[in-house]
């Protein structure tokens, strides 16, 4: 993306694509949803490609100065040309620097003269991009006046760039501008930027904080900065500590509203979920026009169902600007008009059977703990929607559970759900503190220690089956996918490395990506570095040389040991390193040659064998062999027997690099015609797989044979194409050839589908077709 944004990579698409056409844009946002982040790094982009900037930016205080916000175009602009202007451009553009009309001129007119005057400039070369930030915030007169200079047309080119809150972008952009929108950040992207702002925040704290910033940039930073270290309960009610300075900062949005958009915005203030309209002006007794006029001011966005601050942290500081007796009162008043709200009598203050988020209100109002506002909650938690919001709801049932044993309970039924690892593990701390977790708690326990990287605690804990089986799998036991008991996203890892395994690398991108996913969002710390590790094992083996270089971000054990050797050694294989490369493979066995480590997929063993011919250490690798216990088809790679049964019980790239490593034997060997035919083999294997580095290795090689890389090399003294093929290949083409499916090929000749597959890949080449569409059409020609 050339930025260091997060989710805004289609945005930054249609912004690239505008800027190169020309086009004048104007970016349109909420409050605090990144916009001036954006136009920052749009200018900083341009200036990198060549482009003069002039960046301004209305201000709140300078809104009532006519021609102030164009003063910050005028200025740059005049000391950039003021050696080449004439006596009369530089007298009408000291009229406008100097907010000073000349005879004749009204101020508009005479802004308009000088900065057109400026923008047009002989001596001004290259285009000038004019970025203007918050343009709802500019002087209306400047506002106008740079309307009409984007109607008009200059020497060279000058593109314009305007950011604009969402409720003034009908009033203030241009007919035909390009417009594009900037929604709130996706919850992936909401995640990571959290956790960027390198602030310790538990699992529980920071779901509200994600809840309350709604995907809005700022108020991700914001809110971070005021609660970093802040328990949960302190992200509802904190301290003056910590409200002080985010109550002061947002003052000025609260400062001078009337009485009745005060009583509203606090009552907005104190949602705790997604209240609708109806329940908001029946908590604030005011009537819709003010709800009408405080969304045209921008103060509050609705979506016609619910309402919210247009700025999260300004919410969030209009809370905190009410006292506690306050806040108590806003969300009594929301729990009475709720749908579910409690019932309530002189004998009877309190019921169990509020509706969840009138349920949440009590709780938020209540001065301390109480059983019956516990136990609606509780039986709330299973009405609520997601699990992080159950876990959240049972979790403060426990926290207003007078009875001990109650709260365990809950804590213990609250860490079964949570999410984020740190936030099981506070459950479950908080769970024995009153009593004892119970028994699948502490398997949840267990399993948030391992995702943390902390084997060694979870072994303390291990005292069960389940736990037992889950901290074997971290320590390097491969999980059964059948097995109920891991229904977890560990399962991610078994699958991409399947996908790999099977050649269909871009099936195995997408895994990763919903696994990486996955990490952030739920703050999976060993499942990050594992997906991290595996891509670059990917790149590796597509010989993308820099991204296989793993810097790995935690002590690797477990199946990561084998994934780190293996993509370290395919990064120096890729560079044509084979010494280094055979021995990151070797460094994977003991002297002895037994493995360190557990291979999950099988593979160290085919690319020491691989590596050890290209570093000439075969007699080294042949003792791992013999160690080991190496099948006949391992030992056929490194004996450089290429028959089609040992190539075809190999994998895709295995297979694929034998036939490369034959051919350039060939080739050294003078054998040109045949080293031609292996070498087409190995290269229609790796475009197939997008081995793209290991392709270039391939098509020098070709050149290097006297043979054009883009044509097929038919086998030397082949009559019937099917003579290429092993017995078996020949048997899956046929098949292929009329039609049927993979899986039907599988049932018809007993094998599984996987084999299929790399019975077809490498047939391919052989036959000179790109797939099975073209089969029929070359049997029948042959």
């Amino acid at each position: 993306m050339g930025t260091t944004l997060l989710g805004r990579d289609d945005e930054w698409a249609r912004l690239r694509t505008a800027l190169d056409a020309g086009f004048e844009i104007g970016v349109v946002a909420g409050a605090g949803q990144g916009l001036s982040a954006f136009l920052t790094a749009a200018a900083e982009d341009a200036l990198a490609r060549g482009h003069h900037v002039v960046h301004m930016a209305g201000h709140r205080d300078e809104h009532d100065h006519e021609g102030a916000a164009l003063q910050q175009l005028i200025w740059p602009l005049r000391a950039a040309v003021a050696g080449i202007l004439t006596d009369d451009d530089r007298s009408a553009v000291t009229a406008a620097a100097t907010l000073r009309p000349r005879a004749g001129q009204d101020l508009a007119a005479a802004l308009a003269d000088g900065a057109h005057r400026l923008l047009a400039a002989p001596g001004r070369t290259g285009p000038l991009l004019i970025v203007v930030d918050d343009l709802h915030l500019c002087d209306p007169l400047s506002a106008r006046v740079l309307r009409d200079l984007g109607r008009r047309t200059y020497r060279n080119p000058v593109v314009f760039l305007l950011g604009v809150r969402r409720h003034r972008a009908a009033d203030l952009l241009w007919p035909g501008m390009c417009t594009i929108e900037l929604g709130p950040l996706p919850d992936v992207d909401a995640a990571r930027l959290l956790d960027r702002q390198a602030v310790a925040l538990s699992g529980r704290a920071r779901l509200r904080l994600l809840d309350r910033a709604r995907g809005k940039p700022r108020a991700i930073v914001e809110l971070a900065a005021a609660f970093d270290g802040a328990p949960a309960w302190a992200v509802l009610q904190p301290p003056p500590s910590r409200s002080d300075p985010l109550r002061q900062r947002h003052a000025a949005d609260l400062a001078g509203l009337d009485p009745a958009t005060l009583a509203l915005a606090r009552q907005v203030s104190a949602q705790l979920t997604d209240e609708d309209v109806t329940a908001v002006l029946a908590a604030s007794g005011v009537p819709e026009e003010v709800l009408t006029s405080a969304v045209a001011s921008g103060l509050l966005e609705t979506d016609g169902r619910t309402v919210r601050f247009a700025d999260p942290a300004a919410g969030v500081a209009a809370y905190l600007s009410c006292s506690a007796l306050e806040r108590a009162a806003l969300h009594d008043r929301f729990a009475a008009v709720l749908p579910g709200a409690p019932h309530r009598t002189a004998t009877a203050p309190e019921t169990t059977t509020a509706g969840p988020i009138a349920a949440a209100h009590q709780a938020a109002a209540a001065a301390g703990p109480s059983e019956p506002i516990a136990t609606a909650l509780e039986r709330a938690a299973d009405r609520v929607t997601g699990p992080d919001r159950r876990a959240d709801t049972l979790a403060w049932a426990a926290e207003l559970s007078p009875d001990p044993a109650d709260a365990a309970r809950r804590y213990s039924a609250a860490a079964l759900t949570a999410g984020r690892p740190d936030w099981v593990l506070e459950l479950h701390a908080a769970a024995e503190a009153h009593g004892g977790a119970t028994r699948d708690a502490t398997v949840q326990a267990v399993l948030a220690l391992c995702r943390s990287g902390r084997t060694d605690e979870a072994a303390d804990l291990a005292n069960d089956p389940d736990a037992a089986y889950i901290l074997d799998v971290y320590r390097g036991r491969e999980p059964d996918e059948a097995d109920s008991r891991l229904g977890f996203p560990e399962l991610f890892l078994p699958r991409a490395g399947a996908l790999i395994n099977a050649g269909r690398w871009a099936a195995a991108d997408a895994v990763l990506t919903e696994a990486e996913n996955l990490s952030h969002v739920s703050g999976l710390a060993v499942l990050a570095a594992e997906v991290a590790t595996l891509r670059a094992v990917l790149a590796g083996l597509r010989g993308d040389r820099a991204a296989a270089r793993l810097r790995p971000v935690m002590r690797p054990t477990g199946r990561l040991v084998a994934w780190v050797h293996e993509a370290q050694g395919l990064a120096e294989f890729a560079d044509g390193n084979h010494e280094r490369a055979y021995q990151h493979f070797r460094d994977f066995f003991d002297p002895g040659g037994h493995g360190r480590h557990l291979d999950p997929y099988g593979r160290m063993l085919s690319f020491l064998a691989l590596t050890a011919v290209w570093a000439d250490r075969v007699g080294d690798a042949g003792r791992v062999m013999d160690a080991a216990g190496a099948s006949e088809q391992v030992r056929a790679l490194l004996n450089g027997d290429l028959r089609p049964a040992a190539l075809d019980a190999a994998g895709p790239l295995e297979g694929a690099l034998a036939h490369l490593q034959h051919g350039i034997r060939l080739r050294r060997d003078r054998r040109i015609r045949p080293a031609r035919v292996e070498l087409s083999t190995a290269l229609a294997a790796f475009e197939d797989l997008g081995a793209a580095g290991f392709a270039d290795t391939a098509r020098n090689e070709l050149r290097a044979a006297g043979a054009d890389p883009a044509k097929p090399v038919a086998a030397p003294g082949a009559t019937d194409p099917l003579d290429r093929l092993s017995p078996q290949q020949r048997n899956v083409v046929l098949l292929a050839a009329r039609g049927l499916r993979n899986q039907e090929i599988a049932s018809r000749l007993n094998l599984s589908m996987r084999t299929i597959g790399t019975h077809l890949h490498h047939a391919y080449p052989k036959l000179g077709v790109g797939g099975r569409h073209e089969l029929a059409a070359m049997l029948d020609a042959g």
